[in-house]
């Protein structure tokens, strides 16, 4: 049992322990920042950022989490130790309270650390935790090009189920030719709500759907008021939504949200061929964008036309992620 190993290795200051955010943190943020190197000029910076401002923050946390047990949920996983330091790490949250789906995540052992079971001993403990709260379904995501890592998953039974594009682009500008006339992309009506969703719904991969169900509550149906412009002209984050409309149909959705340092866009659009919805809608999201440096997006792999559109206006392909699951037997 996972709960024993915790005990006999608790007073030996190293092995395996629930992750612990009141002293953790900076250690989990050293770690990410060295296992995942390769990913941090694309905007990891300020998740490490942020994660060192929440260690320094400590005692506000605790007070947080006493309020609201929900944050301590978000910070819950397993760390490995050794001499006291953070080698380890694997995060687990539940993709859902009204699910039995849970995400893995942060899977992460120090380079020097490697090739010792550690990983696995981790991914152990995240299952049987996981299994003990009723959880059916685990699903995670990993580099394509991580060969170690689908070899551990694989061996534990997981299998991949699709694949998912992350691109990004310094600067981005808006498409140099003029939007296709054929398609109109407004701002969005309450009265089309459902189709909307539907589309939304129908353009998101399945797995995605596990992780991060569409939801219709993401549908706006009006414009920021005077009060939400003046908090994003004093440096809040700006939220933006373009409907695409042709011949009366919505047939392409965009979301983007602008920050300082790290922006994103989301596209969702039906089957195409052309590209022209994507250039319609790239058109408004990437004016509306323009002055942010970095700007990042995720793509199903087989959505080889909103890639190509992508491209052309100047994204970049940083990695392919791996979307697998691994379903659960109910604990005895």
């Amino acid at each position: 049992m996972v709960t024993q190993t915790l005990e006999s290795n608790a007073s030996g200051g190293r092995g395996i322990r629930p992750m612990d955010p009141m002293r953790d943190l900076e250690g989990i943020a050293d770690l990410i920042e060295i296992a995942f190197a390769d990913d941090m000029r694309y905007g990891g910076q300020q998740i490490m950022r942020d994660l060192r401002m929440m260690h320094r923050l400590r005692p506000l946390f605790w007070a947080l989490q006493a309020v609201s047990p929900s944050l301590r949920a978000f910070f819950s996983g397993f760390v490995w130790i050794e001499q006291g330091r953070v080698v380890g790490n694997v995060t687990i949250s539940r993709v859902d309270p009204h699910t039995q789906t849970w995400l893995i995540s942060n899977v992460a052992v120090l380079p020097e650390y490697r090739r010792r079971g550690i990983a696995r001993r981790l991914m152990e403990a995240a299952h049987e935790h996981i299994r003990t709260h009723g959880g059916r379904r685990i699903v995670l995501q990993v580099r394509q090009d991580n060969d170690a890592a689908h070899t551990l998953y694989e061996s534990m039974g997981y299998e991949t189920v699709g694949s998912l594009v992350d691109l990004a682009a310094h600067r981005p500008r808006p498409p140099s030719a003029a939007p296709p006339s054929d398609v109109q992309v407004r701002w969005p009506n309450a009265r089309h709500w459902r189709q909307a969703y539907h589309l939304m719904n129908r353009a998101t991969s399945p797995l995605v759907k596990m992780i991060r169900p569409p939801r219709a509550s993401r549908l706006a149906s009006s414009p920021p008021s005077p009060l939400t412009s003046l908090f994003e002209r004093l440096g809040m984050p700006a939220r933006r939504q373009w409907w695409a409309y042709q011949n009366g149909v919505i047939v392409g959705l965009a979301f983007a949200e602008r920050n300082r340092h790290t922006s994103t866009l989301e596209l969702f659009v039906g089957e195409t061929i052309t590209g022209a919805v994507e250039m319609a809608l790239l058109h408004k999201a990437l004016a509306f964008l323009r002055h942010t440096r970095l700007v990042r997006t995720e793509v199903d792999a087989q959505q080889h036309t909103t890639l190509r559109a992508l491209e052309a206006v100047g994204f970049q392909r940083i990695r392919v992620l791996d979307q697998m699951v691994l379903p659960l037997e109910k604990p005895f």
